[in-house]
């Protein structure tokens, strides 16, 4: 509930929002005897028809910690940046006008992000795992170092064969309506990710994930969220936004 309180300052106050009971597949005693909630983070590397608008050729890489089961998904902290490729894109610079656009108008508020890889969403890590790494660009300095880049979300995992969470219950989990706020308070993005059969390249996945200061709130130093939680459970394939229209939010709990 901190880390809502944070996200959403009024909540505080107004208590509008509030932690749903979990569904019957994350009624477990990590969760329930631990007095837990679950936090999802994503790791993403992909194109948006709405770039185009903005002038951006390419992908660009994504990082993310959200509330679930709770009225609709609340954003905590999201971060969005350019490829590296070796240039000043290694400033992230195709990544401050989404994340100023998405800031000021479209309700999600998103900062500039360095990931690593620095051009894909994970990579392999030579000993039949992978990872993934998310930091908040701050004060950028690539060249003679050091900036200042507090950790989001640091990600390490590896294939499973026997998942605990069937693809349905990720699916609907992360098509959940996202919460809005600023200009578009009120509102919910309706998130319609599709994943087709002959594309989806699905992988069940369980690891460990840090997060940082930068995870939740707003501190270089800390966050309520700040860990290392392991025999974390998630996926990974291949989708396609199909829809991202806005709507209000008390049409869709």
């Amino acid at each position: 509930m901190k880390a809502l309180d944070q996200a959403f300052i009024d909540n505080g106050i107004s208590k509008r929002l509030t932690l749903l009971e979990l569904p019957p597949e994350l009624n477990t005693t990590e969760f329930v005897n631990g007095n837990m909630h679950p936090i999802l983070t994503t790791h993403g590397y992909g194109a948006d028809i709405r770039q185009s608008a903005l002038q951006i050729n390419g992908p660009l890489l994504t990082s993310s910690t959200m509330i679930p089961f709770k009225p609709l998904l609340a954003p905590l902290n999201a971060y969005i940046g350019g490829e590296d490729k070796n240039t000043l894109d290694a400033l992230r610079l195709a990544g401050i006008l989404p994340s100023i656009v998405s800031t000021l108008l479209g309700g999600i508020k998103l900062r500039l992000g360095d990931f690593f890889p620095p051009n894909a969403a994970y990579q392999a890590d030579g000993n039949g795992g992978f990872f993934a790494n998310s930091k908040w660009v701050v004060l950028p300095n690539p060249i003679s170092g050091p900036g200042v880049y507090p950790e989001a979300v640091d990600t390490a995992f590896k294939n499973t064969s026997d998942p605990r969470y069937s693809f349905n219950f990720w699916n609907s989990l992360v098509n959940q309506p996202v919460i809005l706020k600023g200009a578009m308070t009120g509102h919910c993005q309706q998130n319609s990710f599709f994943f087709n059969e002959s594309t989806v390249s699905l992988q069940f996945r369980f690891g460990d994930a840090t997060l940082g200061p930068a995870a939740s709130g707003v501190s270089l130093t800390k966050s309520v969220l700040q860990g290392k939680y392991t025999n974390v459970l998630g996926f990974s394939a291949c989708a396609q936004n199909v829809g991202f229209a806005a709507q209000k939010c008390k049409d869709l709990e």
